[in-house]
């Protein structure tokens, strides 16, 4: 059966493929200087928009609720809007920080992790204020976060090591043991099932066992002709999503319980780097929020009659608590927290 390829205007897309809640896309940028190329893949089907570029030397973001973050050359953080193909501030920049070849992340409680290649910093959020820490190694632009679990796992500069950094204490445990040396720009990785798959080189697809630090990295997959690929995930369906660089337009699904490969709709990305992001999967419990109240100076509290997409998954609208009482981090890391009562609207 021949896969179908359709590029498609975000004006076009906008029309036949507005983005729901539960909505899944594969977003991918370069992170190349001079190379503002940003894209969106739709799962469902299977076909690729062109999107205003962004200009970022970084790999994006994926909150809980499914908003995309990415850092903006010479700017700061910013969120992107997919109704009208936008950019919105949310933070400054990592102080100190060049924003060259680094690796974002967004915590669940909506504070933002961020390293740079060859760079012994950890950038971190608290409250919406950056603060650092010093790192006993050099991070390359490898690096992801799982909400799910609370690991965060950075990549080391010119090795295949890894390092979980426990965000109770900062403390580091190192994983080593991976076959061969690895380039400075290396970005597949990602945490799945308490197993951090990465890929670099020509190398097939490893995993560390995240609970075994002693534990030498594992094959996941045969040799595929790969060379220093873009990954995201899709955690709630447990595919990882593989974009090639050395063959650019070679993208792919893998499903590291079988080991296969899926061939995917190409993008011929005409640059080098490359980063992609999973946005979407489970559908989520959606409360109307009966009251919405802002502490500690938090300006970005979602409104009063507004949606909530709450953590909780379902199917069914009936699988949801009939109301919500809870208390968050100010949206888009700002400071303070929003005080949040909802009536059960939606699963989606």
């Amino acid at each position: 059966m021949k896969i179908r390829h359709l590029l498609l205007t975000a004006a076009a897309a906008a029309l036949c493929c507005a983005s729901g809640a539960s909505a899944q896309f594969v977003y991918m940028t370069s992170i190349d200087a001079g190379n503002s190329t940003f894209a969106r893949y739709d799962v469902a089907n299977n076909q690729w928009t062109q999107l205003t570029g962004i200009d970022t030397g970084a790999q994006m973001a994926v909150s809980t609720s499914g908003d995309l973050y990415a850092y903006r050359r010479g700017g700061g953080i910013q969120r992107y809007n997919p109704d009208d193909d936008s950019w919105t501030d949310v933070m400054v920049a990592p102080p100190g920080s060049s924003g060259s070849y680094g690796n974002l992340e967004i915590t669940r409680d909506g504070e933002f992790l961020y390293t740079e290649t060859n760079v012994r910093t950890l950038w971190y959020t608290d409250g919406g204020q950056w603060q650092t820490r010093p790192l006993p190694f050099g991070p390359n632009a490898m690096g992801d976060y799982d909400p799910t679990s609370h690991q965060y796992v950075v990549g080391e500069w010119t090795t295949g090591n890894a390092h979980m950094i426990k965000l109770s204490d900062f403390s580091v445990i190192d994983f080593t043991g991976s076959p061969g040396g690895n380039g400075e720009r290396a970005r597949h990785s990602v945490i799945l099932d308490g197993r951090y798959y990465f890929q670099y080189s020509s190398l097939a697809i490893h995993y560390y066992d995240l609970s075994n630090p002693g534990a030498p990295a594992v094959a996941a997959s045969a040799p595929y002709g790969a060379f220093y690929n873009s990954s995201a995930v899709d955690r709630g369906s447990g595919i990882i999503y593989d974009y090639d660089l050395r063959t650019p337009g070679n993208f792919r699904s893998f499903d590291p319980g079988t080991g296969q490969f899926t061939p995917l709709a190409a993008f011929n990305f005409a640059g080098n780097h490359s980063s992609i992001a999973f946005t979407g999967g489970a559908a989520n419990c959606v409360y109307t929020l009966k009251k919405s109240k802002a502490k500690g100076g938090c300006d970005r509290c979602p409104p009063k009659g507004g949606d909530y997409r709450s953590e909780a998954t379902c199917e069914d609208v009936k699988e949801c608590a009939k109301k919500v009482k809870t208390t968050i981090a100010c949206p888009g890391g700002g400071n303070g927290t929003c005080k949040l009562k909802g009536k059960r609207s939606s699963c989606g």
